[in-house]
């Protein structure tokens, strides 16, 4: 076996789970720390983008803890919907995972609420703590709807980034030439998105990529519903 095949082979795609996928499952625990790394990840970012913004608004003390606080509370959400979408989309390739046993639509249903109930908290813990904002049981349910929007754009990017391979890692050993062999073998084995992330992944690295196909348009997708609905 050549080693461009060696390397396939650690893809899923065809040695995968004991070449059985449909019988075994990865008993690594990978989606649990798929799932608390992305929510550490998730909170830490989301703590500091809203601590920064309270900052340079003049937020000092007791009003920049509350909107850390609050940040931290969305983003580590957003962290959690965005391992779920992965894992969703992870397993329609077939792949057992341990840890995670939800169908498509269990797996979306749960990130909305997750999403929802996230940015009430979040909203409620921030206006609680802060000085200069006011609760408001208008704004709660709107930042609930506006967190239900952003769930769902969340999981549906990472639906897609599990589907499409942004979650693995092992083709970035192939080098260019490896991976255009390979492309041009396999004959439609393979979607074009595949492809895509799979390219992008030995132009980038595996993690680069993840930010530019999955982290990045989430982000730039949420704040943009943020604009959209608070105005």
């Amino acid at each position: 076996m050549s080693e461009t095949q060696d390397v396939l082979n650690g893809i899923n795609l065809f040695a995968y789970c004991q070449n059985n996928p449909i019988m075994h499952t990865d008993e690594s625990g990978y989606f649990f720390w798929f799932l608390i790394a992305a929510i550490v990840i998730g909170a830490v970012a989301g703590g500091t983008i809203n601590g920064i913004q309270a900052y340079n608004q003049g937020a000092r003390g007791r009003d920049l803890l509350g909107s850390i606080l609050g940040g931290v509370i969305m983003g580590g959400a957003m962290g959690a919907i965005m391992a779920i979408g992965g894992a969703a989309g992870f397993a329609t390739l077939g792949i057992g995972i341990s840890g995670f046993s939800l169908t498509n639509v269990a797996a979306f249903g749960l990130s909305i609420s997750i999403g929802i109930g996230a940015g009430m908290l979040s909203y409620t813990a921030e206006t609680n703590i802060r000085s200069d904002l006011n609760f408001s049981w208008g704004k709660l349910f709107l930042t609930g709807i506006m967190s239900g929007f952003q769930a769902a754009a969340t999981f549906g990017i990472a639906f897609w980034g599990g589907k499409s391979g942004v979650f693995t890692k092992n083709l970035t050993k192939m080098t260019p030439s490896d991976f255009l062999k390979y492309i041009f073998s396999t004959q439609n084995s393979i979607t074009k998105s595949q492809a895509f992330v799979y390219g992008t992944q030995i132009l980038f690295s595996t993690t680069i990529s993840k930010f530019i196909l999955t982290t990045f348009p989430s982000t730039f997708i949420r704040w943009a519903i943020e604009k959209i609905i608070r105005n």
